[in-house]
């Protein structure tokens, strides 16, 4: 269940190879025209095992107006929209939300950090652009496997110039968060969005540093995990419905298959919004979201539905039983809560 948005449907007016992995999309929209600021993203609706689901991807700076131009990466180990959307030619016709921005670039600080972690860069294109353009002082930094699989980085550094630090794994060059931090401006902020190892570090190091958590914004990767996707069990306590998550699906949508309704609405793990209580588990959790703190993740009390996922437990596969909040008259709670308790959990 997500929250009601404005869609429409785009034609894919170009597709264009910009690394081994990385796609260029170019979306025509039928006499619309949307102008939207730096960090702005929008969402698709993907096939991905014959069911719909809904990706976001980061808005890049538009070719020309009535278009939008996004990247996606293919992930091998993904929930399968990259794939889904790797696959995409010209002419093909998709349903795409209107732009919203919940990575807004702020007018007012001085001198902020942009970081981008591989892909990451989609949303920092844009802002490098506008703080270039204002003539503001800022600097970038850019961390990936090797400079052939690190999108846009011819254009990045004729924005930046000598702004531009870039942090290629194969040449042995790390990216060092923390000294980057304590180089800031104590006023400054810093723009990252990258994978979620990168994004946990760059909290903590923020935080140890004294730093004001408002000053820190960040984007993640859906698809970003510590552990790759596995199927895993999920059962709704007071429903007293389960059934198996899927590789390709969230636990939100595998409960909405069979009729068991979660509230969603970024799907990317930032909002909060489609927290639920864990009742139960067997295995690991892997926490994919940005809302909860490290205590709260290390507690495995609460769960985003929309991004985190279960591996391993007794028997090779995951399980968790949750609370969706719903609530239903006594009786039928106690037949809940003895399907859970004949379903091991």
């Amino acid at each position: 269940m997500q929250i009601k948005t404005e869609w429409m449907t785009a034609r894919v007016a170009a597709v264009e190879a910009l690394t081994p992995t990385v796609r260029q999309i170019d979306l025509a929209l039928a006499n619309r025209h949307f102008p939207f600021a730096p960090g702005s993203h929008i969402d698709v609706v993907t096939f991905i095992d014959g069911r719909a689901q809904t990706r976001s991807y980061s808005l890049l700076p538009p070719p020309r107006p009535g278009t939008m131009r996004i990247a996606v990466k293919l992930l091998a180990a993904g929930r399968g929209g990259s794939a889904f959307m790797g696959r995409l030619r010209p002419g093909a016709q998709l349903t795409v939300s209107a732009p919203d921005n919940r990575f807004p670039l702020s007018q007012a600080t001085e001198a902020p950090l942009l970081v981008a972690g591989g892909i990451g860069i989609t949303p920092m294109l844009g802002m490098a652009r506008q703080l270039a353009a204002q003539g503001r002082a800022f600097r970038f930094l850019y961390a990936g496997r090797s400079r052939p699989d690190m999108a846009y980085l011819p254009q990045i550094q004729a924005i930046c110039g000598e702004r531009l630090a870039v942090f290629a794994g194969e040449e042995g060059r790390r990216l060092d968060l923390g000294a980057a931090i304590a180089g800031l401006d104590p006023a400054a902020e810093l723009y990252l969005c990258g994978p979620l190892r990168m994004l946990e570090d760059a909290r903590r190091l923020w935080a140890e540093a004294g730093r004001p958590a408002h000053a820190l914004r960040t984007e993640i990767f859906g698809d970003s995990g510590h552990f790759a996707p596995e199927p895993f069990e999920v059962f709704a306590v007071q429903e007293g419905r389960g059934t198996t998550v899927g590789v390709h699906e969230t636990i939100a949508t595998a409960l909405g298959r069979i009729g068991v309704a979660v509230l969603t609405d970024c799907e990317r793990g930032e909002c909060g919004l489609c927290a639920v209580k864990v009742t139960a588990y067997d295995g690991r959790i892997d926490h994919r979201d940005v809302f909860f703190s490290e205590a709260e993740k290390a507690g495995n009390a609460r769960l985003c539905a929309c991004v985190s996922r279960v591996v391993g437990g007794a028997g090779g596969r995951g399980r968790v039983s949750i609370d969706t909040g719903f609530r239903r008259s006594a009786a039928a709670a106690t037949d809940g809560a003895d399907s859970a308790a004949a379903s091991g959990l």
